[in-house]
């Protein structure tokens, strides 16, 4: 995967935590990326004509032995316990988000600063409110 970051998302998304990376290098990757759908939902693009290729890596071997998918449900039992119980539900399962999984619909960024989310942002919809004005173009829309 090939990954960046909004300069004001940087901060609130690193550095990494490693915790998890004795089980499986990627977690912590993959703990990042659910963060950032957490907190940044419909502002996470995913552009699937990027392709890197790292041919000269050495952890294929290693790689085949890691347990990806309890890996990962760890990371998300983490970022999920970090919630009130009504919103643990909008950190979704390692096995329904399959690879190239859409994190919301795309929206412009507009006025809004990434590093000034926090958790009272989030709603139950699973949906940030981000300022007034959004709230009110929602329910003039709804």
């Amino acid at each position: 995967n090939y990954i960046a970051f909004h300069a004001d998302a940087v901060d609130k998304l690193w550095p990494l935590d490693t915790r998890l990376d004795k089980e499986c290098w990627w977690t912590s990757q993959y703990r990042q990326t659910v963060t950032a759908a957490l907190r940044y939902r419909s502002h996470v693009l995913l552009a699937k004509s990027v392709i890197v290729v790292n041919y000269d890596h050495s952890y294929e071997d290693i790689g085949l032995r890691w347990n990806v998918t309890r890996a990962f449900g760890k990371a998300v039992e983490q970022v999920r316990a970090q919630l009130p119980e009504q919103l643990r539900h909008c950190v979704r399962d390692v096995e329904d988000t399959p690879h190239g999984y859409p994190w919301g619909t795309a929206r412009q960024r507009g006025q809004r600063r990434y590093g000034d989310w926090n958790l009272s942002m989030l709603q139950e919809n699973c949906e940030s409110q981000w300022d007034s004005q959004e709230v009110a173009s929602h329910r003039s829309r709804g």
